[in-house]
């Protein structure tokens, strides 16, 4: 039968104190909040961003619709398209 040997010696395991459990745990949420802050934002800007591109895209069919029942503003259309074609690519 193994022999058990059975040693006094005690080990210190040091605590953490209630002031510093408190700290931590604020630095915890103010790192959480700070990034959940920085992604609403950055969604803010996703949503300005896409409400630009659809009022765009509403006046620009607002205008083709016009120039499909205007003439006059279909052939300042098409102007306006060759001068920029020539225009393009933009000198440096």
């Amino acid at each position: 039968m193994a022999r058990v040997a059975h040693l006094e010696q005690t080990f210190h395991v040091p605590h953490i104190g209630t002031a510093t459990a408190v700290g931590g745990v604020l630095s915890v949420l103010a790192a959480v909040g700070s990034v959940a802050f920085k992604a609403a934002g950055g969604v803010q800007h996703a949503l300005a961003h896409w409400q630009e591109r659809r009022h765009a895209r509403e006046e620009d069919r607002k205008l083709w619709q016009l120039a499909c029942e205007d003439s006059r503003v279909m052939a300042d259309l098409v102007a306006l398209s060759q001068a920029t074609s020539r225009a393009w690519p933009p000198a440096h």
